[in-house]
């Protein structure tokens, strides 16, 4: 990480911070999710970036005592 990024990181800390805190009521329209739906490649691609290999696959310490 640069420097320059380093040192942005109170200040974002800080603008989440009083995000998290804020008790103001939410603007709504402002807020709406995106009016088209996601594309079945779009979900895809998350997916794919969401479950890269290797995956983590263990066993069941109980298969052997079945």
């Amino acid at each position: 990480m640069t420097p320059e990024k380093t040192a942005l990181i109170p200040i974002y800390r800080e603008q989440w911070r009083a995000i998290g805190l804020s008790i103001a009521p939410i603007d709504r329209p402002k807020r709406q999710r995106p009016s088209t739906p996601p594309t079945r490649e779009s979900i895809q691609n998350r997916k794919s970036k969401i479950l890269k290999p290797p995956h983590l696959s263990v066993e069941s310490p109980l298969k052997s005592k079945i």
